[in-house]
């Protein structure tokens, strides 16, 4: 079976509404309005994926409008490359294959963002994940 195919099959057996509460409790990489939620393994995925050692995560996008609906998806690293399917409220599954995620901080306001977007082998850059700075405890 393809990527594309198992991605699409997790993320549609995820209940349509996905409460955050169950997306923290089942280890999701989770972003809110509010605040992100398992962060560390997000970054535990990064560090793996330096170290080539396969790793896959879902991470789950809450919007502000209304909790209850979410943007759903995969990131992969097989090994040797990134694999990112995207499901959003508004179109289907899509599928992005690439090379390395490429972190970038930015100013919004007054708080520091910290991007991190998947570049593909054709040279475009999709973004997969960001934190306010002041979320993580950089002592660490």
């Amino acid at each position: 079976m393809d990527y594309h195919t198992r991605h699409k099959e997790e993320i549609i057996s995820l209940p349509r509404v996905y409460p955050i509460e169950t997306a923290i409790q089942n280890n999701d990489v989770v972003l809110s309005i509010v605040l992100p939620f398992n962060m560390e393994r997000f970054f535990l995925f990064i560090d793996n994926a330096s170290n080539r050692i396969p790793d896959k995560i879902r991470i789950i996008i809450y919007s502000f409008d209304s909790p209850e609906l979410s943007t759903k998806s995969i990131l992969e690293y097989d090994g040797n490359m990134f694999i990112y399917t995207l499901d959003s409220r508004f179109s289907g599954p899509k599928t992005y294959f690439g090379h390395n995620i490429k972190e970038s901080k930015r100013n919004d306001r007054k708080d520091m963002i910290i991007d991190y977007h998947l570049l593909t082998y054709d040279g475009n850059a999709y973004p997969v994940y960001w934190h306010n700075i002041d979320f993580y405890d950089w002592s660490v």
